[in-house]
């Protein structure tokens, strides 16, 4: 915010339209009480005080530089009205951005149906949202970017509105738009926001998505032309089969992974932690929750707790659920998010923090929709020794758990 400027015709004490007379008498008075052989005030203060006055005097008093220093205040002045119009403008289309992309989210999480069976219907409610923002915030971008091109931050509820959008179209048959819409939305924010990798992450698994259901359906094109070419040679023959109806159940198959490893083993010397329940740790966070897939953490064959995290896995890995899972008992995390991860542990003791921990090998969940139901994945990791297990612990401190 640009500050006020103290003027000549303040420190006279005067408006900017006084006359001569005016001036010189604000003048008089003025100098009379702060003179440093009249006034209260420290000689250091009257002293700086009266170079102000002479200074302002001397121009006011004298029409050409009168004239002139008026000259000068009337361009700042206008310079400062034009910025803080600016400033005006930035804030009033930026709040009726905001409004618009806040009215979209809404209507995106109300009125998209988020499960299998309502393809056509959400792609038809995606197409007339998407029109409806286009049309009423193409406007305002544009108003934004003509006047603060590097500025980011004002377009960042159009980001939340487009990342919303690329997640609404996989409920659709329209993989390809939802693509469009994710990667527009990391056009607008830098490589180094937090968003960044998820929404890079998210784009590689609609895009395997993309490719698998492009599969699927070529196979099913094969499918249908031998089963018609079978009903075509059994019409030839004059054979008439009775029919028959087979309905096939809409609930949602998944697609389980038994997933083994060699965990480090406990300490003979250390005693158990007890009081340890298998539960999520309060107080921290629940994320990536728009799944389906599950992780159940096999603790069933050892004596002591342990403490788990489950985290990303990529270039800015973070974790994204803590739980702790009690001696002889598993625990289960649902409705994970598809995406790569790993998991990161350690034993609790009664009488010692441990001092190493273990780490997983990245392992990568998946969820597939199709007209049968959503498949996904439910893996186990066993922290105990088994035969033929599959995925290998890494030991690690502590700290990077």
């Amino acid at each position: 915010m640009e500050k006020h400027v103290e003027t000549y015709y303040d420190i006279l004490e005067v408006s900017r339209n006084a006359s001569p007379e005016v001036i010189k008498k604000a003048y008089l008075v003025l100098a009379k009480k702060y003179h440093p052989d009249s006034t209260s005030l420290s000689q250091e203060i009257a002293s700086k005080k009266m170079v102000q006055l002479n200074k302002a005097y001397e121009v006011l008093s004298d029409p050409v530089k009168r004239k002139n220093y008026d000259t000068l205040l009337g361009n700042h002045d206008n310079h400062y009205s034009a910025t803080v119009n600016q400033n005006s403008h930035i804030v009033e289309v930026s709040n009726e951005l905001a409004i618009l992309c806040e009215e979209i989210l809404t209507r995106l999480k109300k009125e998209v149906l988020y499960s299998s069976g309502h393809e056509m219907s959400n792609e038809k409610t995606c197409n007339n949202l998407y029109n409806l923002f286009t049309l009423r915030a193409t406007p305002l971008i544009t108003q934004l970017n003509s006047i603060s091109t590097k500025d980011m931050s004002n377009l960042k509820p159009v980001f939340y509105v487009l990342y919303q959008f690329g997640a609404a179209y996989t409920w659709t048959y329209d993989l390809n738009k939802s693509i469009n819409c994710l990667k527009q939305s990391l056009s607008l924010i830098n490589t180094y926001d937090k968003n960044y990798a998820i929404v890079c992450q998210t784009i590689s698994d609609v895009e395997k998505l993309h490719k698998k259901r492009n599969r699927d359906a070529l196979i099913g094109k094969i499918i249908i032309g031998i089963i018609i070419i079978g009903i075509l040679y059994m019409v030839s023959l004059a054979v008439f089969p009775s029919s028959s109806s087979n309905k096939q159940s809409s609930k949602p198959s998944t697609s389980q992974t038994q997933t083994k490893n060699i965990s480090p083993k406990n300490s003979a010397q250390q005693k158990p932690k007890k009081g340890i329940s298998s539960q999520y740790v309060p107080g921290e966070p629940v994320l990536n929750t728009n799944g389906y897939s599950t992780l159940t953490i096999d603790n069933t064959q050892n004596d002591a707790p342990v403490y788990v995290r489950l985290w990303t896995s990529g270039t800015t890995p973070s974790p994204i659920r803590t739980f702790t899972v009690a001696a002889k008992e598993n625990f289960t995390v649902e409705d994970i998010a598809p995406g790569t991860y790993e998991v990161r542990y350690k034993y609790l003791y009664e009488n010692a923090e441990a001092t190493t921990g273990a780490k997983s090998e990245p392992f990568t969940l998946t969820e597939e929709r199709n007209n049968n139901g959503i498949y996904y994945d439910q893996m186990t990791l066993t922290l105990y020794t088994v035969r033929n297990g599959n995925t290998h612990m890494q030991q690690i401190d502590v700290s990077e758990i």
